[in-house]
This record gives structure tokens, C-alpha cells and sequence, in this order.
């Protein structure tokens, strides 16, 4: 018997196979495909660590965070203000908003340093450690009036 017979390709059999070998026939049922991680999750994460630091009053989000987030940075004395998307500009095209611009602005800082886009880390401290020092490289270029470089060079 082939694959070709049962209409799936190899990579399947051999995804189904070794799923069989390590759970059983347990192990071929259908499986979620959601992320086993959240967005609000992280963002509860990321308010409990910043929590202890007295001069964080305020955090700009994205509009991808729910209300969990809101009502524990109330918790921790953050207020946390989600930055949506003005719904009449929608046909018009790009519009700068203000607050979301600051979100977008520091996406795009952190976009620049290619470790932090190309090289995806399995554990958090490694990627937290290198957005601390992409942010410590901004604000150092910022204190000595030099400008930060950009992609192209």
C-alpha cells in the first residue's frame, strides 16, 4: 500500500506515524492549531515585570490587547490605554494618529536590529535581553545626537 492509494502524501503518513509512535491512536486525533501563547498573556507578563518600576504610569497598546490587560495594569497602577485604528479613515488610506503612532514608531525602532526580526529564540530572557539592548542603543544615539542608522545602511 502506498499513499497515493489512501489520497495523502508522504509527509502526512509520516506526521500521523510518528504521532502514533509516541501516543497511540490518541495520538491521531485532530489537533488545535491556535498559538499555545496569547498576546494577553504576554501583556500581563510584560505589566507584572514593569509594575515595580514607580515612574511607569501609562502603557500605549495595540489594538490586538484585550481588556485582561486593561484591568490588570489596574492592578498593578498602570493605566492602560489600547490605540485603535480610527474606523472613518479606513477608505482614505494612511492617516497618523497620534498615540498610535508612538506604538508603530517603537515596532519599527525594534525592527531595525536584524537579530531582533530574523532570529526567533525559543526562550523569552533571550529575546527580552536583546530588546532591552536595541531600546538602550535608541536612547543612547538619542542622548548623543546621533542619529539611529536605518536598514539600508
Amino acid at each position: 500500500m502506498s499513499c497515493r492509494c489512501f489520497g495523502i502524501s508522504r509527509q502526512a503518513y509520516y506526521t500521523w506515524y510518528r504521532r502514533y509512535q509516541a501516543d497511540g491512536g490518541e495520538g491521531l486525533r485532530t489537533r488545535s492549531k491556535a498559538p499555545k501563547t496569547s498576546p494577553n498573556a504576554f501583556g500581563i507578563a510584560l505589566l507584572g515585570q514593569v509594575a515595580p518600576i514607580d515612574t511607569i504610569k501609562k502603557a500605549l497598546v495595540d489594538q490586538g490587547f484585550k481588556k485582561t490587560v486593561v484591568e490588570h495594569g489596574t492592578t498593578v497602577g498602570i493605566d492602560v490605554e489600547i490605540v485603535e485604528r480610527n474606523p472613518t479613515d479606513k477608505d482614505v488610506g494612511f492617516v497618523p494618529q497620534a498615540k498610535r503612532w508612538i506604538v508603530e514608531q517603537t515596532l519599527g525602532i525594534l525592527m531595525l536590529f536584524r537579530l531582533l526580526v530574523r532570529d526567533y529564540e525559543s526562550r523569552p530572557k533571550s529575546s527580552e535581553s536583546r530588546v532591552r539592548w536595541a531600546l538602550i542603543d535608541v536612547i543612547a544615539r538619542r542622548l548623543i545626537g546621533q542619529t539611529t542608522s536605518t536598514w539600508r545602511g
